[in-house]
């Protein structure tokens, strides 16, 4: 190989001083810019291509990863400072980035903290979304292109040599350069339409290795290799990196964020973890003291929502569903959301209310004051009959009745009885007062978003993203299914999924928000439940039920869909997204 180590360019001008790396199209040298006494990273095409038949291709797609480096100014990506050619050679002339790679990192010291890895992903995410504003895609996003400069700790984003120019929509061929673990399916495909999807997969297996020490399978072996969620590897991971991760990294583009931005929006800032590196992220509040639970005090999911602010815009204004400063840990989930479900009436025991699944009867948040949750319970006799004044049926087409769901056994089994009526064959629902008086620790303090999952997705794929459900179900609203429900954010953000019993697939997404959930982010969650971007009139309904100038809307979308939109009687705003032909 001829090297040009200790050798002068441009007159003087850039004295090379040694090879930092070889590649099958490039050789990049660290070198001197003599006149300022700075280190810069000189890049030229390997030698070995100027023999090649197409050495002139060659060379116009090295101009064009300049012009394209140049295009994109941002501060986590590379800056180009210079290209000239000499003796028919053309050279790239870009910063100097002192420090290893996020692979060399994590393959020295071993995962990173979640909190260090999501700061790193957001400065990646923000240097994309800027690559994407300029119609161009990187293509090549993964670990051993990420550096970490010694001194600012702050990540750049390296090697543009396979990014490429794309048209929103259209087909087009593609180069066979990818790397295994890092790259969706469709960049194994020629001729295939490229989307800003495609680096949120590598971003999103990006974030897999710096919490896991992990290289995911190769996309194209999923199918004989399953990926394992990064919680199963790494149990200490929250729910909501996990579900962002496996989001990410869904082998169909059009099932993934569309949008950096909307990917982003997944994750946790996590404030209050501790954190190698400086986050600009707002004050937390106060951690709220542990609070035992029993009957004449709030559960914990009330003392958390009185503590959390739900907000549009992330530390770098990233949309999100719902945002909190306390997420409680996986047990407290279990038993403040337990206790909220069961003693706040999101069901009528085990016979579900004239609504159109499991969170259609879902009561309101309590205000955050010490007084015991009001059950306000329909009859289990006579589940078309509501007590209270507003159908929580669609007006403009009422939905069928619902039958009874059969609640699998709660775990763990608890003393007393509740209080509520119960269907004539399950044993009566546990009491939520009936919990040990022992305090429910919560995790350190943080934010965090959990975005619904549309139908289709596979059941196995909604719990290991969100965790154990607060409640299952055997049988569901309808015939052959079953059901999940969660407890993401307590009194403000609930999930459930109707499952078909034989393909275990969603076939009903249902999501219930509290009060403090803003427009944005029901439109947002409406957007995911959907998988596209919903109608104006369906919009325009979403904003009218929120503001109480209609009670329900229903919509069908694209054919295959239905939904609704609605209040509930406890004055939740409540949405339904399912297969037109599930009932």
């Amino acid at each position: 190989m001829h090297s040009l180590t200790g050798t002068t360019l441009q007159n003087g001008k850039y004295q090379i001083e040694q090879v930092l790396g070889l590649g099958g199209f490039g050789i990049t040298y660290r070198a001197l810019h003599t006149y300022l006494g700075q280190t810069v990273v000189i890049k030229t095409l390997n030698a070995v291509l100027s023999s090649h038949a197409q050495v002139a291709g060659f060379q116009r797609k090295f101009l064009e990863e300049a012009r394209r480096l140049a295009r994109c100014f941002h501060p986590n990506i590379v800056r180009v400072s210079d290209f000239f050619e000499e003796n028919g050679q053309s050279f790239m002339v870009m910063d100097y980035i002192p420090g290893p790679t996020l692979e060399a990192v994590v393959q020295e010291k071993g995962p990173l903290s979640e909190a260090d890895a999501i700061h790193y992903v957001r400065q990646i995410g923000s240097a994309l979304s800027a690559i994407h504003a300029q119609g161009m895609l990187h293509r090549d996003v993964k670990p051993q292109n990420i550096l970490l400069h010694q001194v600012t700790q702050d990540v750049v984003l390296i090697d543009f040599g396979i990014a490429r120019e794309f048209t929103p929509g259209v087909t087009q061929t593609q180069t066979s350069a990818l790397s295994e673990g890092y790259a969706p399916p469709e960049q194994y495909v020629p001729q295939a339409r490229r989307t800003p999807a495609l680096d949120i997969y590598g971003l999103a297996a990006t974030l897999y290795f710096l919490v896991t020490a992990k290289v995911p399978p190769p996309a194209t072996l999923r199918t004989q290799i399953p990926l394992s969620a990064p919680s199963d590897l790494q149990p200490q991971l929250s729910p909501q990196l996990n579900h962002a991760v496996l989001r990410g990294m869904q082998l169909a583009a059009e099932t993934r964020p569309q949008q950096v931005k909307d990917w982003l929006a997944l994750l946790s800032p996590l404030a209050g973890v501790t954190s190698s590196v400086t986050v600009p992220v707002a004050l937390a509040q106060p951690r709220p003291p542990s609070v035992p639970v029993s009957s004449q005090t709030p559960t914990p999911a009330a003392q958390l929502a009185s503590q959390s602010t739900i907000s549009q815009v992330s530390p770098q204004k990233t949309r999100v569903i719902a945002q909190l400063n306390t997420v409680p840990s996986q047990q407290t989930r279990q038993q403040s959301g337990r206790a909220v479900w069961i003693g706040l009436g999101v069901l009528s025991a085990v016979v579900l209310g004239s609504g159109l699944a499991v969170l259609s009867s879902r009561s309101p948040e309590p205000e955050p004051v010490a007084e015991a949750p009001v059950v306000t319970q329909p009859s289990v006799s006579a589940p078309v009959a509501e007590p209270e004044p507003e159908p929580s049926a669609p007006v403009e087409a009422p939905a069928a009745e619902l039958p009874p769901a059969e609640p699998a056994q709660p775990e763990p089994p608890e003393p007393s009885p509740s209080p509520e009526a119960t269907a004539s064959s399950p044993p009566p629902e546990p009491s939520p007062t009936a919990e040990p008086a022992e305090p429910i620790k919560t995790t350190s303090n943080a934010t965090g978003s959990i975005a619904p999952f549309p139908t289709g997705t596979a059941r196995d794929q909604v719990r290991q993203a969100l965790g154990r459900p607060s409640q299952t179900f055997r049988r569901g609203s309808w015939p052959n299914t079953t059901a999940d429900l969660f407890e993401v954010i307590p009194n403000q953000l609930t999930l459930a999924y109707l499952y078909d019993r034989n393909t275990l697939q969603v076939r009903q997404s249902e999501a219930s928000f509290g009060n403090g959930v803003n427009m944005e982010q029901m439109q947002s969650a409406l957007t995911q439940m959907l998988g596209s971007t919903p109608s104006s009139s369906v919009l325009n309904a979403l904003e009218a039920v929120k503001a109480r100038q209609r009670k329900s809307y229903r919509f069908r979308a694209g054919g295959k869909l239905e939904g609704v939109i609605q209040r509930n009687p406890q004055g939740r705003l409540y949405i339904a997204v399912w297969e037109a032909d599930l009932h």
